[in-house]
C-alpha cells in the first residue's frame, strides 16, 4: 500500500516538473554547497606559543616580573561559562633577562576555529598571525601576551638555532663578584636548556685613566676593584643576518651581555664574538674562535 502511495506521488511529481526546473533545483545545490565549502569553518584544538607582556599598551616591551612569572604552572585552565576548557596551559618556557625580570613563552592549548577561505586560525575572537596581542584568563592569573607560533607558522619563521664563543668585559667589579665568576657556571632556562656556560675568566686589576698636573693621562691599576675578561659558549638565534642572544639581545662587539649565574648577576660588555653554528644533538659548544687573554699586570 505505502509503496503504491510513493509510486502516485514520483509519477505526479514527474509529470508536474519540467527540465526547466531540474536544472534550477541543479544550480540550487550547487550553490548551496559552494556556499557551504566557502564559508565552512573548522573547529578544533590547537597548541600555540605566547610572549607574556606587561598588560599597560604603554609598556608591553616590559618583561614580566619575577613574583608575576613564577605564577604560572603547567595544567592551568581558562574556562569558558559553561565550564568548557578553552585554554590550557601545556608548556613554559622563562628565563631571567635581568636580576628583576624573566622572559617567559607559554604553551597553550586553545579552542580555535579554522577558517578554509582564508586558511587561517582565530580564537578568542582574533585571527592568529605572528604578533597579535591576546588576554588570558586562567585561573591563578591573568595574563596579556602576542603570539609568537602558531601551526604553519615554522614554514615561514626563518629562525635558526646556533651557538657561539664570546668574550665579554666586566668592568670594575668587587673583589667578591669577580671571585664569583668560575668556569662552569651556567645558565639554564625553567626546562633546564643550556643558554650559556662560563668557560673561562681572567680576572685582572681595574684599569683607570688618570690625569698629571700637567694633563698628562696615565693608565693605572685599582688596588680595589677588578676587571673581569670572561669566555662565554652561548645559545644563539639567527634570523636573516642579525644574530640574537637571550631572546632579543643583539650579538654585536659593545653590546650588553648580562650574566644571570645563579649566586652572581655580573653586568658586562661584548668584546669579542665567535661565528654562530647549527646546534648539535649533543648539546656541546666547541670553541669556535681563539682569544689572547689580557695579561696580569706585575
Amino acid at each position: 500500500m505505502n509503496k503504491n502511495v510513493l509510486r502516485k506521488i514520483l509519477r505526479s511529481f514527474r509529470q508536474h516538473i519540467s527540465a526547466f526546473d531540474i536544472g534550477i533545483l541543479v544550480v540550487g545545490f550547487i550553490c548551496l554547497l559552494v556556499f557551504f565549502l566557502f564559508f565552512y569553518r573548522k573547529s578544533e584544538t590547537i597548541t600555540i606559543r605566547v610572549k607574556v607582556t606587561d598588560q599597560d599598551v604603554l609598556y608591553q616591551r616590559t618583561e614580566p616580573t619575577m613574583w608575576y612569572a613564577n605564577r604560572f604552572f603547567v595544567g592551568d585552565k581558562e574556562l569558558d561559562a559553561l565550564g568548557r576548557t578553552i585554554t590550557e596551559i601545556v608548556g613554559i618556557d622563562m628565563f631571567p633577562v635581568d636580576s628583576k625580570h624573566k622572559a617567559v613563552y607559554l604553551d597553550l592549548k586553545v579552542k580555535a576555529v579554522y577558517d578554509t577561505r582564508t586558511k587561517t586560525y582565530s580564537t578568542h575572537g582574533k585571527t592568529l598571525m605572528f604578533g597579535t596581542p591576546m588576554r588570558f584568563n586562567v585561573s591563578k592569573v591573568t595574563f596579556d601576551g602576542f603570539v609568537t607560533e602558531f601551526p604553519g607558522s615554522e614554514k615561514d619563521a626563518g629562525v635558526k638555532i646556533g651557538k657561539a664563543t664570546v668574550k665579554a668585559l666586566a668592568r670594575n667589579l668587587e673583589p667578591s663578584i669577580a671571585s664569583a665568576i668560575t668556569p662552569g657556571s651556567k645558565i639554564l632556562d625553567s626546562n633546564q636548556l643550556l643558554l650559556a656556560e662560563i668557560t673561562d675568566v681572567t680576572v685582572t686589576p681595574a684599569e683607570k685613566v688618570t690625569t698629571t698636573d700637567a694633563g698628562d693621562l696615565l693608565l693605572r691599576y685599582d688596588p680595589l676593584y677588578k676587571d673581569a675578561l670572561i669566555t662565554v659558549d652561548i645559545r644563539t638565534k639567527t634570523v636573516g643576518k642579525d644574530v640574537y642572544i637571550f631572546d632579543n639581545l643583539p650579538l654585536k662587539i659593545g653590546e650588553p651581555l648580562p650574566l644571570h649565574l645563579e649566586n652572581v648577576s655580573v653586568p658586562s660588555n661584548i668584546d669579542n664574538r665567535g661565528i654562530p653554528s647549527n646546534l648539535d644533538t649533543k648539546n656541546i659548544f666547541p670553541i669556535i674562535v681563539n682569544f689572547t687573554p689580557v695579561p696580569v699586570p706585575t
